[in-house]
């Protein structure tokens, strides 16, 4: 029934324009259904969200990195009733489960998106839970309960910071390269890097990159080579 999905504002975030655009003009095409902004950026995307307040947030995530994710976890922990769908070039098991954790309620694998995300922005705007077909055959149902369970704490209550720091030490950067990266001193890295192995109960650098490769922070393998 339509007078069900009255009102539904949604904000698009990507960071590719045509991607974009494309997912703008499908979903304007849909009754009850309304693109209040499009924001080129995910981070972008959570200052828009305090704006405007949508009641969906449709995200291309364009490749597995925890740029994506950390947008999602700040969208769903400031604004709860905030629902977000994601788009993604990467539909594996593991990727899925992380985005769900973060928050999501539907997942949507790229190459499926112009037939499913209408059905996902619906689904999640009733407070259902929705994975295409894709992401259906990979994520087992008490995955995807213990998923949707698990409040979003991995890396276990790493501040976002943190997980910065992280990603750049497991992807070889070097404590100095990390500190001009993010225009911190070379001591608040250390600082870092000591709160992320207490936090994390890791004793060494091989550790850490093991855990973020197994949470999906980094795909870097060299470093255990």
């Amino acid at each position: 029934m339509r007078h069900k999905f009255k009102g539904i504002r949604v904000l698009l975030a990507d960071n590719r324009g045509m991607v974009c655009e494309g997912l703008r003009a499908l979903l304007e095409k849909e009754p009850g259904i309304t693109v209040v902004r499009k924001a080129s950026g995910t981070m972008k995307a959570v200052d828009l969200v305090k704006k405007l307040k949508p009641s969906v947030v449709v995200i291309d995530l364009p490749a597995p990195t925890m740029i994506g994710i950390e947008a999602i976890r700040q969208m769903v922990a400031g604004f709860p009733e905030i629902k977000v769908v994601a788009i993604s070039d990467y539909p594996t098991r593991r990727y899925i489960l992380k985005v769900l954790r973060a928050g999501c309620t539907a997942f949507v694998a790229k190459s499926s998106a112009v037939r499913e995300l209408v059905k996902a922005v619906r689904s999640v705007a009733l407070s259902h839970v929705y994975l295409c077909p894709i992401a259906r055959k990979m994520v087992a149902r008490d995955d995807l309960k213990q998923a949707l369970a698990s409040e979003y704490s991995s890396p276990n209550h790493l501040t976002s910071r943190e997980r910065e720091v992280l990603q750049l030490l497991t992807e070889g950067n070097s404590t100095r390269k990390i500190a001009e990266q993010l225009s911190i001193s070379v001591k608040t890295v250390e600082t870092h890097r000591q709160n992320i192995m207490n936090k994390l109960e890791l004793r060494s650098t091989a550790e850490l990159v093991k855990y973020a490769i197994r949470e999906g922070i980094t795909s870097v393998t060299s470093l255990l080579m």
